[in-house]
């Protein structure tokens, strides 16, 4: 019997290497990924009219950056950085649901509202992210 998973995962893991040969600014792809969460913890910060100190901020960011820097390291985003599936959704997958956790052993709350829409605005950035860095570093050159 024929094995037709075998050349879709070549094919696959072909597009990976040729995402990873073409992403030499991996780094860039890390720090937009911190400044998304960043941006994700502070409107949440304003959104419930929390005090806009520095206190208040590092401990509405840090589960989740906490869990961000976990989730990079485990993916190898130094080798992924473009790639949605399923590196991109672990990514995203640890970086909520490890920050919620996080952010219930730190004392904070999470109620279900919370996670929804944590998990939702994570996978928009980091997902929506992903996409659009794809869509850049995979369309083919102008020809002039």
């Amino acid at each position: 019997m024929a094995n037709f998973d075998e050349p879709v995962e070549e094919a696959a893991s072909e597009a990976t290497e040729g995402l990873v040969r073409q992403s030499p600014a991996w780094k860039l792809m890390l720090v937009i990924d911190v400044v998304l969460v960043l941006v994700f913890a502070y409107l949440g910060m304003i959104s419930h009219h929390e005090s806009a100190d520095a206190l208040t901020y590092i401990r509405i960011a840090s589960p989740f950056l906490l869990a961000y820097a976990g989730a990079a390291i485990f993916t190898g985003i130094w080798r992924t950085a473009h790639v949605f599936w399923p590196q991109g959704v672990t990514l995203w997958f640890i970086t909520a649901f490890g920050g919620i956790l996080l952010r219930y052993l730190f004392g904070d709350g999470v109620a279900l509202a919370f996670q929804l829409v944590a998990a939702g605005t994570l996978a928009l950035f980091l997902l929506g992210r992903r996409m659009l860095s794809n869509f850049i570093v995979t369309r083919p050159a102008k020809r002039a």
